[in-house]
């Protein structure tokens, strides 16, 4: 029963004015955890960096297994290493935090040149200053292929290690990984690039060979090879291997290997069409993140609809 005083309306055992007050909190309330979903949202994607595979400079990124921990101090330089018809191939693994598992290992092969007997150079290295940069570069008349590899252990051997090594599983499609993404400064010719991925025990390993052209990377340099183009491009190669095979190499995988070499390498004439100068400042995992302004009107709107729900009880009592 509702008694009507001067001053104020009881309903049940509460006033009309203590209603209100708490009416108001309610939406308090509704309001501010709209705007705190905006700032947690906003604080885990951001705290969502990218995977970091290689930074090609000597600080330590994550965890690594490098027994020597001095190798951990400044940055470190990988190289030069130098190949011709006569001396090939040439090879240096480098115990360092700057790659993923805390080694990385080079290899630089000299394919063949035009005329055969010519003696030129091709040269790769890693120069750890102004933040890290691999280089990679070939004469006009010579096939030469520059391969990276992560495996967990810089003893220059096949191994399979990159989960003993950052002491757990790794998985590249976690947090969101959809893509390999690299970070370049420089490239003059279209590459041809094989990405050969093998599982924690080296049971099984997938390859896939892709190109790029310089003319479709955006002046940031950044461009990205997604898990979809790589799942696409192994099957065509290998039509017995199911989609679930390659998702369960990608989830745990054991060493990554990464080979360059120009697209062009047949003879024209008397030369060979491709020449490499490249620079790569980063190659890492590509994430799906929002983007912050679309996270923010998620918040706002969110509060939006607690504020409307709000009011739309109110006018109903």
């Amino acid at each position: 029963m509702n008694v009507r005083g001067k001053e104020e309306v009881v309903v049940g055992s509460q006033t009309a004015k203590e209603l209100m007050q708490e009416r108001n909190n309610g939406m308090k309330r509704l309001v501010i955890t709209g705007l705190v979903l905006t700032l947690v949202s906003l604080g885990a994607s951001s705290a969502r960096a990218e995977r970091i595979i290689d930074t090609f400079c000597d600080a330590l990124i994550g965890p690594a297994s490098v027994a020597d921990t001095a190798a951990l101090d400044g940055c470190a330089n990988q190289g030069p290493l130098s190949v011709t018809p006569i001396v090939t191939p040439a090879s240096s693994a480098l115990s360092t935090g700057a790659a993923i598992g805390g080694s990385r290992e080079l290899l630089l092969e000299h394919i063949a040149a035009s005329p055969a007997a010519l003696v030129v150079t091709s040269n790769a290295d890693v120069d750890a200053t102004n933040d890290g940069q691999l280089t990679f570069n070939t004469p006009s008349r010579v096939d030469a292929r520059l391969t990276l590899r992560w495996d967990g252990a810089a003893d220059g051997a096949e191994g399979f290690g990159l989960d003993e090594a950052l002491g757990e599983p790794l998985n590249l499609k976690a947090h969101g990984g959809n893509s390999f993404k690299f970070l370049l400064s420089g490239l003059d010719v279209s590459l041809a690039v094989e990405l050969e991925l093998c599982n924690a025990d080296g049971s099984d390993c997938i390859t896939d060979a892709f190109s790029k052209d310089p003319s479709v990377i955006p002046p940031s340099g950044i461009f990205e090879h997604f898990f979809t183009d790589l799942k696409a491009s192994v099957m065509s190669q290998d039509p017995t291997i199911t989609e679930a095979e390659i998702h369960a190499i990608l989830e745990n995988i054991g060493s990554l290997e990464l080979r360059i070499r120009a697209t062009n390498t047949d003879v024209i004439g008397s030369i060979f069409a491709g020449s490499i100068d490249l620079q790569v400042n980063q190659i890492e995992i590509g994430k799906v993140i929002p983007e912050p302004a679309t996270v923010s009107l998620l918040g706002i709107g969110l509060a939006g609809l607690a504020l409307g729900s709000f009011l739309r009880r109110r006018r109903q009592r």
